[in-house]
């Protein structure tokens, strides 16, 4: 999701250094990271946040999602706080619901 931390977590398992704002759709491109262990190397990317009906080209749409497609592992992060103490963002299932579909 747009704004759920994915430039933060990279940074903080890799020694990338992506710039981050306070601002909805920061990334247009994917921002890498390597994790490296004893002999294992492993290529992380910071993708851009989907939104809802990015399947029917809505947002970056079809353009972006054909990269995602090569990936081995997707990890979604969601905002947590989103919905706390009466903010009016989505709650978190509602946010995983709507990248998984």
């Amino acid at each position: 999701m747009p704004n759920a931390g994915k430039r933060t977590l990279l940074g903080a398992i890799s020694r990338a250094k992506p710039a981050t704002g306070d601002y909805a759709f920061t990334t247009l491109r994917p921002n890498l990271g390597n994790l490296n262990f004893d002999d294992l190397s492993i290529t992380v990317a910071d993708i851009p946040g989907l939104i809802k009906d990015a399947h029917q080209n809505c947002g970056l749409g079809h353009a972006f999602l054909r990269h995602i497609e090569r990936t081995k592992v997707l990890v979604y992060v969601v905002d947590l706080a989103a919905a706390l103490n009466g903010r009016k963002g989505i709650q978190p299932w509602e946010q995983l619901r709507d990248l998984i579909l």
